[in-house]
């Protein structure tokens, strides 16, 4: 937490001097009261254990926006009561904070940079783009991300982005991830965007791993209510060149959207020493029905590293119902079946796993 806390005490001082008559200052509270059903309390392999929970959730923004500067920070936590299981009651069981600045001093410069912390009770919380499980463990990660961007007329952008994350999981050493990339995009009047990117990552765990991506981008609208976003290219990790590849297919209705996505990228697994290959299709589709809002999210991915494969086919599917504007209720369920695992003790054992969460969601109006 030092990083953000040092981040905050740095620039929050800074804030009322970025006032003028247009900017604006925003405070967000919002509160939830949720109780949760998991059938399989420490992602085993074997001899699951359920469990019910009662999670309380305050969660905290504020910032100041105005046309130059605008910064945002939020914090929330989980406290937990469970009814088989006291010894893992705590008051701060997950934690998050987030810091966001972004400075725009004039029409063709802008540079933004946020930070972030999150801590949870196991890593596949954190494992937000394979979703993949590795027991209950003690996990937290470490962002930030600065980037400028440069215009050059109405329709050109370059963009200079540098990223760092640690990620911290008991047993294992820490891992840092390093990159810094420069992209440059073009848009097309009608025909929507094209873009070129380069990216060198450095991943250090038990060892060190250089990685080169360079990928060709097209933004394209067919139609005013879908749109197509294309990004493929080369890697180059070591001796070994593989694809990079990201696909976005999506549509809106006068009553919800979908989007369906194809990925194949190297990233990092919480819980694991190495960078991991995966290769999935994601899908997501919302509904609203006035009040009520309905989203379907079924995903499948394909991990491998070191000769060793794990699939992780999972679904999940959300509902709120909004009372009011301030009060909503929550309903979601989420099941996976992880087949396979990248640790070779575990290899030719699977987890299920299945949650459902009933909550009351509480946003006062924005001040």
């Amino acid at each position: 937490m030092r990083p953000i806390a040092l981040a905050l005490g740095l620039t929050l001082p800074l804030i009322p001097g970025a006032a003028s008559a247009q900017s604006k200052f925003l405070v967000n509270p919002s509160f939830s009261i949720s109780t949760v059903y998991d059938d399989n309390l420490f992602a085993a392999r074997s001899d699951p254990q359920a469990d019910h929970i009662w999670r309380l959730s305050p969660r905290f923004s504020m910032g100041r926006r105005s046309r130059e500067l605008t910064v945002h920070a939020e914090y929330g936590l989980d406290a937990e009561i469970y009814r088989r299981h006291p010894e893992l009651n705590s008051v701060a069981a997950s934690q998050e904070a987030a810091l966001d600045i972004q400075w725009r001093p004039a029409r063709s410069l802008a540079a933004a940079a946020t930070a972030s912390y999150v801590r949870a009770p196991t890593a596949g919380t954190l494992n937000t783009i394979t979703g993949l499980q590795i027991g209950r463990v003690d996990a937290r990660r470490l962002s930030s991300t600065e980037s400028l961007v440069r215009r050059f007329g109405g329709r050109t952008e370059a963009k200079l982005e540098h990223a760092f994350t640690l990620e911290q999981f008991e047993g294992i050493p820490d891992v840092t991830t390093q990159s810094l990339g420069l992209g440059l995009e073009r848009r097309r009047k009608g025909q929507g965007r094209a873009r070129v990117r380069y990216r060198v990552s450095q991943y250090v765990g038990v060892a060190t791993t250089l990685s080169q991506v360079a990928t060709l981008g097209l933004s394209a609208a067919f139609t005013r209510f879908a749109q197509l976003d294309i990004d493929v290219g080369p890697r180059r990790t070591g001796p070994a060149i593989t694809p990079e590849a990201s696909v976005a297919l999506s549509r809106r209705f006068r009553k919800g959207w979908t989007q369906v996505g194809y990925l194949h990228t190297q990233t990092t697994v919480v819980g694991y020493p190495a960078p991991v290959t995966a290769d999935g299709v994601t899908a997501t589709l919302r509904r609203d029905l006035g009040r009520i809002s309905v989203t379907a999210a079924p995903s499948f991915f394909h991990v491998r590293s070191q000769g060793l494969v794990t699939t992780l086919p999972r679904v999940g599917v959300d509902l709120a119902w909004h009372f009011t504007r301030d009060l909503a209720l929550s309903v979601s369920q989420q099941l996976s079946l992880q087949r396979g695992s990248l640790i070779p003790a575990e290899v030719g054992t699977d987890i299920t796993h299945n949650t459902l969460l009933v909550g009351l969601v509480a946003r006062p109006a924005t001040r």
